[in-house]
């Protein structure tokens, strides 16, 4: 079931959705899916491994729906053999950009 939507102007708030991935690649295909990969514009790889295959991306989009389509296109791609979903966060952007309160 869906949550109540408020009729107030803070309900279409923009949200921050962070991902990341495991992407595990053919080595054989390596250079061609990490060419793809750098391509993705909301895309960081900060880790990569060719002798095991693998690397980890990092997806910063404004919905869920699109951090799937991503996913979608690398698990399209030629040579890539699996993509796991790691970790996922989401934050408002109002929420981001207030300030940290020391403790």
């Amino acid at each position: 079931m869906s949550p109540p939507v408020s009729n107030n102007q803070n309900a279409k708030e923009s949200v921050l959705h962070i991902s990341s991935l495991v992407v595990h690649i053919q080595r054989e295909q390596w250079r061609p899916v990490m060419e793809f990969l750098k391509q993705l514009p909301h895309a960081e790889m900060p880790i990569s491994n060719l002798a095991e295959g693998k690397c980890i991306v990092v997806l910063e989009r404004d919905s869920l729906r699109a951090t799937e389509d991503d996913m979608d296109a690398i698990k399209a791609e030629t040579g890539v053999i699996a993509v796991t979903l790691v970790y996922h966060h989401s934050e408002s952007l109002t929420d981001l950009a207030a300030p940290l309160e020391a403790s």
